[in-house]
């Protein structure tokens, strides 16, 4: 975190650093964790800057919880989080995380402009965009137009190791819904061709086996 100069405003940057088991989720979690090293580098050539929190979460929906009670107990003005991860594609996180703080939602955000304490944001919707405005405090899930994916060099690396890490320790939580087992789809049958010639046989193979009809 860094303290505020020019601006009053606090930020929260999140980015996932853990993926599901077998799934190519390690790819999708270590671009996160690239976009926020590079905008911590970036950052930190700049003397006036609003003040800024990074922080990598393990957990996914699952942690949400905790990522809310540490926003509320910093009281920042502003929550940026990753749109999904590649494991589950859920979405969850950003949505529940403005839920538990009682704050203003933005999704698919891929530009922000800052205007005092209104901000500008343009998310991406089916088949456009659009425009929409909000006061601080808010949470937002990030596209990947919002930042500059770059990958930090040696240096960078080798800089960020000597940098203070805190953590932060989990709450704990009641979860209401338990899994009770897995189960697999029954096998699909194999494909039966039928001749546009044979309606009869169609018609049998839809009223006896496939029982449609």
């Amino acid at each position: 975190a860094r303290s505020a100069t020019a601006h009053a405003c606090v930020f929260m940057l999140m980015a996932n650093y853990d993926s599901a088991p077998g799934s190519a989720g390690a790819n999708d979690e270590a671009s996160g964790i690239a976009v926020m090293l590079e905008l911590a580098r970036q950052f930190a050539r700049r003397d006036e800057l609003p003040a800024v929190c990074f922080i990598a979460m393990d957990g996914g929906a699952a942690g949400s919880t905790g990522v809310a009670e540490y926003a509320r107990s910093q009281n920042f003005d502003a929550v940026f989080l990753g749109k999904e991860t590649i494991d589950y594609n859920g979405s969850e996180v950003g949505a529940m995380v403005a839920e538990m703080l009682e704050l203003p939602f933005i999704s698919y955000a891929s530009k922000l402009e800052m205007n005092g304490t209104k901000a500008t944001i343009r998310r991406d919707i089916e088949g456009g965009a659009e425009i929409q405005e909000v006061e601080l405090p808010f949470v937002l899930s990030a596209a990947k137009d919002l930042a500059e994916q770059r990958i930090p060099n040696m240096r960078g690396i080798m800089m960020a190791k000597r940098k203070p890490l805190q953590v932060v320790q989990p709450v704990s939580v009641d979860d209401p819904v338990k899994l009770v087992e897995y189960e697999l789809p029954a096998e699909k049958s194999a494909v039966k061709l039928v001749e546009p010639d044979q309606m009869d046989e169609l018609v049998r193979l839809l009223h006896e086996e496939a029982k449609v009809i």
